[in-house]
């Protein structure tokens, strides 16, 4: 063997040791890094799994349960991909009641059926006026000027607008906590704006909401503070229109926005249709209404509007860790395999994909599609068997495409930056009260790829102290 050759092989094999030494280290990085006080009396879930080999370089307490915050949008989001098809979009449907139309009056209710699509007049696609602008058009192309009867938004193929069961208090009156249903709109959320004096503790004053909900009283608490934090708090239940607003914001605001979720978008929806149509010419003779049930006057489609893939979809769940998607698709996944959208349902369907291919759900337990229970339990192993999965799927470069990169985008975008561990990390994370989780891919410097799942508990430190030292461990198991 030529002497250049022979120090290339020599070379390339003293890399290849350097990087074995370095994964038989990680067990003993990892029992390091569990001896920190802060971690003293935390449940910890850990696992680290080399996915060409299937060969675990590092565990600690992988069967415990413990809850995964929003790393639960890992398995809804896997299923969909499988069950729905990344193709696959949701329509809402544009109906009349009757097909007699004489002299421009249309003898019946126009009717709006969702089919669970979270994309209408979402941010993360067209803003609703364009959807309504579509509907007013195909009146005026069917001579509609005047409608006899309402406008009805129509939800008959899911349950009624709320919210899973073990959602808290504090969760569900805000944007994050926003329910699905067949009907959504908005991504069921509008924004109230503040204004807030300068003396700290003096009650602030409600300017306006961005939509403006019909029958709306806020019972507002909200008062100034130091700082730039947003701690205002919206607390009330789907279809209470009087909610509570508690908590502060900064001192000295103009216009300071919060996010809250709609009491209900359906009749939302309803409300804003006709208020379009009306300034239109088109004249609406009953009052806007919302129905969960197929109604006494059956319906037939005009038209179809489409909303976002489900791999569309299932990239804004994960990126930006959208809740409300998250359980539309778990709700969808109910309709597909019982004929009906529930969130009840769709975990069912959760439950029997996984018992199908054979992956154990030993400690695992679910509430919701998005990990915004607190009951919600999961495994590290049970998330490393799912992405070890996943990795074989046909889908599974949607699925890796969707996660946030390491320094780069959604709930990782501010973490790993100028470390070794830079753009080879893709995970989703999972932060709630004393909860830190994340779950995914890494690359090491050699070239290996892993699935990984950290799950933290409990800890005694802040959230933002328990990310640096998460973000730390990962960093050195990398490597350079």
């Amino acid at each position: 063997m030529p002497k250049g050759m022979k120090s290339i092989v020599l070379l390339f094999w003293s890399l290849c040791t350097v990087a074995a030494v370095a994964q038989e280290n990680w067990q003993t990085t990892v029992d390091s890094w569990m001896k920190d006080p802060a971690l003293q009396h935390a449940s910890v879930g850990f696992k680290i799994q080399e996915i060409k080999t299937g060969k675990v370089w590092a565990a600690h307490e992988s069967g415990q349960a413990v809850i995964p915050a929003s790393v639960q949008k890992l398995v809804t989001t896997s299923v969909a991909l499988d069950y729905l098809g990344e193709s696959r979009t949701f329509q809402t449907r544009l109906q009349f009641s009757s097909s007699a139309i004489s002299d421009g009056h249309l003898d019946g209710d126009v009717v709006l059926l969702g089919g669970g699509d979270p994309s209408l007049g979402s941010q993360y696609h067209k803003p609703l006026d364009e959807a309504v602008q579509s509907w007013i058009k195909v009146l005026k192309d069917k001579g509609v000027t005047h409608v006899d009867g309402s406008i009805i938004a129509r939800n008959s193929l899911f349950e009624p607008y709320t919210v899973p069961r073990t959602w808290i208090w504090e969760d569900m009156g805000n944007y994050y906590g926003a329910g699905a249903s067949g009907v959504i709109v908005h991504d069921n959320m509008y924004k109230i704006h503040f204004r807030s004096p300068a003396e700290i503790g003096a009650l602030t004053e409600v300017v306006k909401t961005e939509p403006e909900i019909p029958g709306l009283q806020l019972q507002n608490r909200v008062v100034s503070a130091k700082g730039n934090r947003d701690n205002a708090y919206v607390f009330g239940a789907p279809g209470q229109y009087n909610p509570t607003i508690e908590g502060s914001i900064p001192a000295n605001r103009s216009d300071f926005p919060i996010k809250a979720a709609m009491p209900n978008p359906g009749l939302f929806l309803a409300q804003y249709f006709q208020t379009k149509a009306e300034e239109a010419g088109i004249q609406i003779e009953g009052e806007p209404q919302m129905e969960n049930t197929e109604g006494e006057k059956k319906a037939e489609d005009v038209f179809k509007l489409k909303g976002l893939s489900v791999g569309q979809l299932i990239y804004h769940t994960n990126r930006k860790s959208v809740n409300l998607f998250a359980e539309s698709l778990l709700q969808q996944l109910g309709l597909k395999r019982a004929g009906f959208g529930s969130t009840k349902l769709g975990i069912q369907a959760l439950e029997h994909y996984y018992d199908s291919v054979g992956i154990s759900r030993a400690g695992v337990h679910w509430e919701d599609g998005s990990g915004l229970s607190h009951f919600n339990t999961t495994t590290a192993d049970f998330l490393v068997d799912v992405l070890q999965f996943n990795s074989r799927q046909s889908w599974f470069g949607v699925f890796k495409h969707s996660l946030p990169v390491a320094g780069r985008s959604g709930t990782l975008k501010s973490m790993f930056r100028g470390t070794p561990a830079m753009d080879r990390i893709w995970a989703k994370s999972g932060s709630m009260t004393r909860v830190r989780c994340y779950a995914g891919y890494l690359q090491t410097a050699d070239g290996k790829e892993y699935a990984f799942a950290l799950l933290v508990n409990n800890y005694e430190c802040t959230s933002s102290q328990m990310k640096q030292k998460i973000e730390k461990l990962l960093v050195e198991i990398v490597g350079d």
